[in-house]
């Protein structure tokens, strides 16, 4: 059912909005989305499967899945801003926030298996869901400033503590992996989608303007909340490799990106006042490589 387009169907008892406002999720609607998303896995990771066996409407056509697609980047767009509290409503029932939080990591996470294949048997329809997610929907810059907020969480929380003693949560490590991953993973060979990254403001915790020593605005865009992540490695080493992963690809072919990250080469330090604090520092070497160092 799910090959044949049935997905968004099933779907309509993963939906987060009744349509008047209400947001409820339930521990029935988490244990659909993993069985979805486990079903994505398996489709992504099997090398004789082709497009026509994806379970979100791959026997349906490209529409199909793409339409699917847009659908858990809505959902995802929902259960954020109820997450981050700019459509916030009060829990049904003890625990249904966390339900949220699931669900939105779960979906994060679809999307991210999606967009990953470079088979060449799935590969057509993977390079139009990215062009069409980066282009219509806000799924991309959404993603870009969850992981700035989070990184500044981060950088906060560890205030003062060395870099050998970083420690981050499982659901915060899920969190930035799934993030790290999906944005990687969605500007894979798509021109569009890299340039989104760097032209997508992060601001600064609290909105309060960042000034460089010279007094000049400094814009914090996806590119620098990128780099930013090598610097938990110690914290999470599959969220700094997810983050090499994802700069290769927001870099590969982009001249403009690379020219900025090349500017910051440059200054062989990638510097935010949450760094700062940490009293670490994100370095560049000439191979273009990233590491933390303790700041001088």
């Amino acid at each position: 059912m799910r090959q044949l387009g049935f997905f968004r169907v099933k779907a309509t008892n993963v939906s987060v909005s009744d349509g008047e406002d209400n947001l409820t999720v339930t521990p029935e609607q988490i244990v659909l989305l993993h069985c979805i998303a486990s079903a994505l896995d398996e489709w992504a990771t099997d090398t004789s499967a082709t497009a026509m066996d994806c379970p979100l409407g791959g026997a349906s056509g490209q529409q199909t899945i793409i339409k699917s697609c847009q659908f858990l980047a809505d959902e995802s767009k929902t259960l954020r801003q109820t997450i981050r509290g700019i459509n916030c409503s009060a829990e049904a029932y003890a625990g249904e926030i966390s339900c949220r939080l699931n669900a939105y990591l779960s979906i994060l996470e679809m999307l991210g298996t999606m967009l990953s294949s470079d088979d060449s048997s799935k590969a057509k329809d993977h390079v139009f869901c990215r062009i069409y997610l980066g282009k219509e929907t806000s799924l991309l810059a959404d993603v870009i400033v969850e992981l700035g907020i989070l990184v500044d969480e981060l950088s906060v929380a560890n205030r003062g503590v060395k870099a050998r003693e970083l420690r981050i949560d499982d659901h915060d490590q899920r969190l930035a992996v799934a993030c790290v991953r999906l944005i990687g993973n969605i500007c894979y060979k798509c021109p569009s989608n890299q340039d989104r990254v760097r032209e997508t403001e992060v601001p600064f915790p609290g909105g309060v303007p960042f000034r460089a020593p010279d007094g000049t605005a400094v814009v914090r865009c996806g590119l620098h909340v990128l780099l930013s992540c090598t610097s938990f490695s110690y914290g999470c080493f599959t969220l700094r490799e997810w983050a090499l992963v994802a700069i290769r690809n927001v870099l590969d072919g982009n001249q403009q990106n690379q020219d900025m990250v090349a500017k910051l080469e440059a200054q062989k330090t990638v510097d935010t006042p949450e760094l700062n604090k940490m009293g670490v520092k994100t370095v560049i070497d000439d191979q273009g490589r990233v590491r933390v160092e303790p700041r001088g």
